[in-house]
């Protein structure tokens, strides 16, 4: 009988997952051209050149939410419950989490109904350890310099903030799903033109760096649909990029001070910090957010 626990789960967990995939889109957008021309061409007649990009944009984009979830899944496997901690028993947490209440959880850090207030709790177990601390920076020495203090105490700052911003992004389920499932995702529009009748000089607004998703609008109290809707959603490939960064590196830190604890034998002094000014510079968004375009059903 093969015997599986958390040791095994610390050693062989793949945290570096979403750093690989990370750097293997990245590098084959820089040189879509070339990886089109050199190797999808023997596989696939007629290939365009535009679409294949949009196509390593859009799953960059599903990357990135695979990678906020990754996250989330993590944070409430090891929030403790009823003050008992459980790193000792993680599988446990994780296959028998529900998804419907994690993603409950994450619709409330969104609207700011959980204020992220469990991450302030205190690990006794541990010292009085903050449950941040405990989560992200597993077994750090509780006795810091005041320079390391300040440290940490900004970096709970950028943590935060970064876990409401992917929070808000999560919470788009039918954008998710949309991408997830790939039959409701196009390219519809390359560019939106807005001025009155024969304005020579309208606003033109640039959308072929765009995706579209399809969805339906359904009536709170009748619960059926009442039209189609088309999103139009420009791409930020380079904050989805840092985005994926960043889960890494929290995923990194939650898993390898652990593996070094429980598999090695030892408390590891390594791990990335999050400075709160990092964190909201490197997420601003580059550009506006999605024009929507709406298709009343009509009844039959």
């Amino acid at each position: 009988m093969i015997q599986f626990d958390h040791i095994h789960f610390y050693a062989n967990y793949a945290y570096d997952y979403y750093i690989y995939k990370h750097g293997t889109l990245k590098a084959i957008l820089d040189n879509a051209e070339k990886f089109e021309q050199e190797f999808l061409s023997k596989m696939v007649n007629g290939t365009e050149q535009t679409r294949y990009t949009q196509f390593i944009k859009s799953e960059i984009r599903i990357t990135c939410f695979h990678a906020i979830e990754t996250l989330f899944e993590l944070i409430f496997a090891l929030d403790p419950q009823g003050g008992a901690l459980r790193d000792e028993s993680i599988l446990h947490s994780m296959v028998t989490s529900k998804q419907s209440v994690n993603y409950g959880r994450i619709k409330d850090i969104s609207t700011g109904k959980d204020n992220l207030d469990f991450l302030e709790g205190i690990c006794i177990q541990e010292g009085q350890v903050p449950v941040w601390k405990h989560i992200f920076y597993f077994q750090q020495n509780v006795n810091m310099s005041d320079e390391g203090n300040a440290l940490f105490s900004d970096s709970i700052k950028g943590i935060k903030y970064f876990i409401k911003h992917i929070a808000d992004i999560f919470s788009n389920r039918e954008e998710y799903n949309a991408y997830k499932h790939g039959l409701r995702i196009m390219h519809t529009v390359n560019y939106v033109s807005i001025g009155r009748e024969n304005d020579p000089s309208p606003f033109v607004d640039d959308l072929s760096d765009s995706m579209s998703l399809l969805t339906l609008e359904i009536d709170a109290k009748t619960k059926k649909p009442v039209a189609e809707i088309i999103d139009i959603i420009s791409f930020d490939t380079d904050v989805d990029m840092e985005i994926i960064q960043v889960c890494y590196n929290m995923i990194n830190n939650i898993i390898s001070r652990r593996k070094s604890f429980y598999v090695l034998g030892e408390t590891s002094t390594t791990g990335s910090l999050f400075p709160f000014d990092e964190m909201k510079k490197s997420l601003s968004p580059n550009i506006s957010g999605k024009i929507q375009a709406r298709n009343p059903i009509k009844e039959l």
